[in-house]
């Protein structure tokens, strides 16, 4: 299992060793992500405070004079209040290494102002930038060492934690892992923290009754997209569901877009959120279930690609979302949560992986 914490002690690890790093953050909570420099080489970890766009000045800074900078706040604050010193760090090709974490949906328990279901669509479009989003081991340490040995500004969407039951066995291409291997007609792309959400109101488990059990990728490396690795993947396949926590301009629109410019014969259905509210204050399981992975979705996508239930399965399979999951207490804000987590506790019932 991984987390942000990984990405976090790795970069710390480097950073003792080079004195060439230097780590920009905001106030004091991003301090205790690094016990070690804050203790060893306090010179070289600067703290901002709730100032986010002299925070990324401040990391350009250092940059343009040479230094390999890691520059982290949570997702939301970067792209809503320092977009424009994001640009000019981008547009001048500065050695900037943008941690985004509590990315995407995750802090919806914060408001409004934490989400960040645009952060691809946004930076997308900024030049220069690479974006990653890792799910799996593998992927978090390419992703890590692309940080140290590459020059130019990147963005890294640090995921909250992944199952283990996706990590042990992920076949890593270019830009993309198999997660598992199953239909040889029905895949599924999704990437980053999306990925925890599959198993929500038996989403997996109705899809393989309605269609058949997807063959399940990551795709971690949003741009530059590699639209060849990408074209490989789908050749053979009749149908592709691509999920994703986030709104339009992401990945959805990216393969939709390559699969129409190269006119592949697939079966398509983007699931992605599109310009709703996601109930403002929240928890982010509600949001998914109410505008993504509704009750009757499996069977819209089944109606879509016009298919016919199979009477024999290749295989068969039992998921809940409580296999991956157990439920803990929590205090936020004054206000008591109860929250189903990832666990690696729980294994897949019924799948081999």
């Amino acid at each position: 299992m991984i987390n942000y914490r990984e990405l976090f002690e790795q970069i710390e690890k480097r950073a003792l060793q080079d004195t060439n790093i230097y780590i920009v953050c905001g106030d004091g909570l991003d301090l205790a992500f690094f016990p070690d420099m804050v203790k060893d080489a306090r010179n070289r970890i600067i703290a901002c405070g709730i100032s986010e766009q002299n925070q990324v000045s401040i990391a350009n800074g250092l940059a343009l004079k040479g230094k390999k900078v890691y520059c982290l706040m949570m997702t939301a604050f970067l792209i809503h209040r320092a977009l424009d010193q994001v640009k000019m760090a981008c547009f001048s090709n500065a050695d900037i290494n943008f941690i985004g974490y509590s990315t995407n949906i995750i802090p919806m328990e914060g408001g409004y102002s934490h989400i960040s279901v645009d952060d691809f669509a946004i930076l997308k479009n900024t030049p220069n930038l690479e974006i990653y989003n890792p799910y799996t081991k593998e992927e978090l340490n390419e992703v890590i060492d692309i940080t140290f040995h590459s020059k130019s500004p990147k963005f890294i969407a640090a995921v909250t934690e992944s199952n283990d039951n996706y990590n042990e066995k992920a076949v890593k291409m270019d830009g993309f892992s198999k997660l598992i291997n199953a239909s040889n007609e029905f895949c599924l792309i999704s990437s980053g923290d999306a990925i925890n959400f599959l198993t929500l109101n038996g989403f997996l488990a109705d899809l393989a009754k309605r269609i058949d059990f997807p063959t399940i990728y990551s795709a971690y490396r949003i741009q530059p997209f590699n639209k060849d690795i990408l074209l490989k993947i789908l050749k053979g396949y009749k149908y592709l569901v691509v999920f994703e926590t986030r709104g339009e301009g992401a990945l959805c629109s990216t393969i939709a877009e390559i699969i129409a410019t190269h006119g592949l014969k697939i079966k398509f259905y983007p699931i992605h959120f599109q310009n709703e509210k996601y109930d403002i204050v929240g928890y982010r399981n509600h949001a998914v279930t109410k505008y993504l992975i509704f009750d009757n979705l499996p069977s819209k996508i089944a109606a879509s690609f016009k298919c016919k239930r199979k009477k024999v399965f290749r295989k068969k399979y039992s998921l809940d979302y409580n296999d991956f999951c157990v439920t803990v207490k929590y205090r936020f804000m004054g206000f008591t949560y109860y929250q189903k987590v990832i666990t690696k506790n729980k294994p897949l019932k019924g799948v081999q992986l």
